[in-house]
């Protein structure tokens, strides 16, 4: 496969080569970025992540560059750091759509799983509510324009209807627009103006236009997609039925909530707060080029995550984990099945990502009197991902910090690199 870089064609050897398809860009993960080969990812129909090539950084890695050629594509490289770093946060893509003729709509771009074209004479009707079948499930259609009070975006005279495709704990659903204009980068510190219509969630000025920022949750909810919570008569919800504000669920703060697992025979926490979600191993998608601790990239409802084994990160002997493992058999009686390692999907400043653990425990209410400085026994690198530990009754709870530890992966793909 010929391709073409800062003015440069060569080749590209791959096994098999299939066929073009429109899809949707899933930013990178900022790890995964510093390889400098990958441009973002993609989500297949089949539901498995796909890395998209950067072709400079390839031709770059592979040293196809002249030296005149290198130096442009490092001053290129080193303007493109400055713009990024100009702001302390990242742009935020916005996917912008058009709906009752003149009316701009967007949502973030992390929030789409992808773009459909609807057959119109495809759509089925139950009651009020419009289905099409989709991936061998029902897709609900949630007509956008309509919801918002403008023209309707479900014209049964329009062959095709333009259909975003989004998932929401775990069910998908369909909202219609008239059409899909572009995908915007927008500061993160563009200051959002809030909205009266329950529908729309901010108004933003994005590619030079004031587009209105839709409340697409709010919208699923309120269509019954998400099972549809009672509304008022004037179509806003009442809330009923749904989870006590988040200040009635505080815990004291002389009390730490901590989610516990397991590497090896060493027992670890982080707090409740910080854990998005525990999952039973996923198919992943390898990234090569990247450190022995970098699983791969996980399909999260439409989201890529990055997945990095912990035990790895963390230096944990293998023969330790592998002891673990055999007890565990052991426990459970000959011929039983060892669980798989588990997925701890994680909250930092920097984005979400997974940890491989060895077993997941039970969440722990602990004193704040038991909390304690590292102490010298455990090693540097633990000590440095760590915020303390806890002494219980029968073993040590080391408590990581997560943002020390999407740190630590981060240093470990630069070093990777050197």
């Amino acid at each position: 496969m010929v391709v073409q870089a800062s003015g440069r064609s060569f080749g590209l050897v791959v096994d098999g080569i299939y066929e073009s398809e429109e899809i949707v860009v899933k930013p990178l993960d900022r790890v995964v970025k510093s390889l400098q080969a990958y441009a973002g990812t993609t989500i297949l129909a089949d539901g498995q992540v796909a890395l998209i090539l950067d072709i400079t950084g390839l031709g770059q890695r592979a040293q196809l560059m002249s030296e005149d050629e290198l130096r442009r594509a490092a001053r290129q490289g080193a303007a493109e750091h400055a713009r990024s770093t100009a702001d302390c946060k990242d742009p935020i893509e916005y996917l912008v759509a058009s709906v009752g003729g003149d009316r701009r709509v967007a949502m973030e771009l992390s929030q789409v799983d992808r773009l459909e074209e609807v057959e119109s004479a495809t759509v089925e009707k139950a009651g009020t509510l419009r289905f099409i079948q989709y991936r061998g499930e029902l897709l609900q259609l949630i007509d956008v324009g309509q919801a918002m009070g403008a023209a309707s975006s479900t014209d049964p005279d329009r062959r095709v209807w333009k259909t975003i495709v989004r998932s929401n704990g775990g069910t998908s659903y369909g909202l219609v627009v008239d059409d899909v204009l572009d995908i915007i980068e927008v500061s993160a510190n563009e200051k959002p103006h809030p909205s009266p219509d329950s529908a729309i969630a901010s108004v933003l000025v994005v590619g030079g236009r004031v587009t209105e920022v839709i409340d697409e949750v709010w919208l699923a909810a309120s269509f019954g997609a998400l099972g549809g919570p009672e509304l008022h008569a004037d179509g806003t919800p009442t809330n009923r039925g749904q989870a006590p504000p988040e200040e009635s669920l505080q815990v004291a703060p002389e009390v730490t909530q901590l989610c516990t697992f397991r590497l090896g025979k060493t027992l670890y926490g982080i707090d409740v707060l910080d854990v998005q979600e525990v999952l039973m191993p996923l198919q992943r998608t390898p990234i090569p080029l990247s450190p022995p601790e970098v699983e791969g990239l996980l399909n999260l409802r439409g989201d890529t995550v990055l997945s990095v084994d912990l035990g790895v990160l963390l230096g944990i002997p293998e023969a330790e984990r592998m002891a673990r493992a055999r007890s565990a058999r052991t426990s459970l009686g000959k011929g039983a099945e060892v669980p798989d390692r588990m997925n701890v999907v994680l909250r930092s400043s920097q984005g979400s990502f997974s940890m491989l653990v060895d077993e997941v425990g039970e969440v722990l209410d602990l004193p704040r009197a038991l909390f304690e400085p590292c102490p010298s026994t455990i090693s540097s690198v633990q000590r440095r991902v760590a915020s303390g530990v806890f002494k219980l009754q029968s073993d040590i709870l080391i408590q990581l910090d997560v943002d020390q530890l999407h740190a630590l992966v981060a240093q470990s793909q630069a070093l990777a690199r050197v």
